[in-house]
């Protein structure tokens, strides 16, 4: 997702942010709709582990995903106060 996305403004940083919160959002409802659906196994033991091997992918992307835009705007934020003590 974050491929080739650069983090230099906000309005990027805000919108891969909002991307990876979508995306993650989304693959949670596909979850709960296997689960829901008892043709497709979803309450099996071998639904229940797949789905939470799932859970545990889709955490881990969404992390690092929103993780990118936050690192960035936090090293903006801490450039930005460095320069602001050394004007003082």
């Amino acid at each position: 997702m974050a491929d080739g996305v650069d983090f230099s403004n906000s309005a990027s940083r805000e919108t891969s942010a909002e991307a990876a919160g979508s995306d993650f959002e989304s693959q949670l409802g596909s979850m709960r709709d296997f689960l829901d659906d008892s043709e497709d196994g979803g309450t099996s033991l071998g639904g229940m582990v797949k789905t939470q091997l799932g859970l545990t992918e889709a955490e881990t992307k969404y992390a690092v995903s929103k993780g990118l835009p936050e690192k960035a705007t936090k090293t903006v934020s801490t450039v930005s106060q460095k320069i602001a003590q050394q004007a003082g």
